[in-house]
């Protein structure tokens, strides 16, 4: 990893001609992402430039995420288009092309991500969302079939416990988590059992008889 094979396995898998390539390259990331030692490390840099549901689908079907990768989409869990795609294919590009032109020059150099570094997809620029899911397509598309419900539920529960603790909430934001849980519980009813045991209910009560 620290010469640099997470860059050159992004580049392979963004930028090669070849599709089996491409999915041979996911597969491997999905068995790296699934390393008890390097796993979470590889995923928090895999997350730097390309949103979670690419890992998941790299595990799930390695060539599937070659096609999510080329396809368009506009759902509440992914927001991807050609912007998107050309600005994380370029980036990956341009980093590798640096750091292989470093590495020629002296092999013992080390390959680092700024700590600071993040791609801006630019389609989900001022999009809210909460626990990966886009609220305001959610909102639009509450039947759709959350990869991971019950983690969207708590994040859900403690961004709204954290605005009802401000003393002046942005109302717009208040309103839009209040309408997502809404629509939540009315898509999967099932959710609300879980509710009382998570822990949130005290202090969302608490916060709105202040």
């Amino acid at each position: 990893m620290l010469k640099g094979a997470l860059i050159y396995l992004l580049d392979m898998f963004c930028n090669s001609t070849h599709p089996q390539v491409r999915s041979q390259t996911a597969e491997l990331f999905a068995k790296m992402t699934t390393d008890k030692l390097v796993g979470p490390k590889v995923r928090i840099i895999l997350m730097k430039f390309l949103p979670s549901v690419f890992m998941d689908a790299m595990r799930d079907n390695p060539e599937a995420a070659v096609h999510i990768f080329e396809g368009t989409h506009e759902n509440p869990e992914l927001i991807w288009n050609d912007n998107s795609r050309e600005k994380v294919s370029t980036t990956i590009r341009e980093m590798m092309l640096e750091y292989f032109k470093l590495q020629r020059d002296n092999p013992d150099i080390n390959w680092k991500l700024p700590e600071d570094f993040a791609v801006v997809y630019g389609e989900a620029e001022g999009e809210l969302s909460v626990g990966g899911v886009f609220l305001r397509i959610f909102i639009a598309q509450p039947a759709w079939v959350l990869r991971k419900p019950r983690e969207f539920l708590i994040a859900l529960l403690e961004k709204f416990t954290e605005l009802l603790e401000k003393n002046n909430p942005h109302g717009e934001t208040l309103e839009t988590i209040t309408t997502a849980t809404v629509c939540l519980f009315s898509a999967q009813p099932q959710l609300a059992d879980q509710v009382p045991p998570l822990g949130h209910l005290p202090k969302i009560l608490q916060a709105m008889n202040h």
